[in-house]
């Protein structure tokens, strides 16, 4: 079912309301305009759509850009709505390095939110197929990795990067919820 979602301070417009029994993936924001009238979004804007169906099978990752709010002290941004804050049971910080390779996996079980401060290069495998997604300097991107989406995440900057990842399985360090899947050497 899609119900048109008047703006107040909100982007998109498309919620598309699952209907199966599954309310992990219950709604997935589509791409529209704002009825506020305004010519831009307020908040984050999705790129890619994921399939409507429950989340240990959607195989599509969501990339959504997030609004940073950038001044002389530095940016801050949001990086879950609060909507994806309660089925979170893990939350990481990572700083990496350049020219290398965070990721290289999937989770069998999990699925994992991650927010990429570019420039970064994240690689995504889904459905067979493989695509690349550039993250450009001073930009955040939000990815939704359902389970069994292997992804990689690439510094291609002279400097660190930061990412924050959240997971929804915790993290156990005697059997993780990872497989290996090179997708970036």
């Amino acid at each position: 079912m899609s119900e048109g979602v008047s703006c107040t301070n909100r982007a998109a417009v498309g919620l598309q309301k699952n209907t199966n029994a599954d309310a992990r993936a219950s709604f997935i924001w589509t791409i529209g305009g704002c009825k506020c009238g305004s010519a831009g979004f307020h908040h984050s804007t999705v790129l890619i759509i994921a399939n409507a169906c429950h989340a240990a099978a959607m195989s599509k990752a969501i990339v959504e850009e997030l609004n940073l709010h950038i001044d002389a002290r530095g940016l801050v941004f949001e990086p879950l709505d609060p909507a994806q804050i309660p089925a979170q049971r893990n939350v990481h910080l990572v700083i990496t390095e350049p020219g290398t390779v965070r990721g290289n996996h999937y989770h069998e079980d999990g699925t994992e939110v991650s927010v990429v401060v570019g420039p970064a290069l994240v690689r995504v495998r889904e459905d067979g197929q493989t695509r690349d997604v550039r993250v450009p300097e001073n930009r955040a991107m939000r990815f939704t990795f359902p389970p069994r989406v292997s992804h990689a995440v690439k510094n291609v900057s002279v400097q660190s990067f930061v990412m924050i990842s959240f997971n929804t399985s915790v993290y156990d360090r005697v059997h993780p919820d990872v497989v290996p899947d090179i997708l970036i050497e």
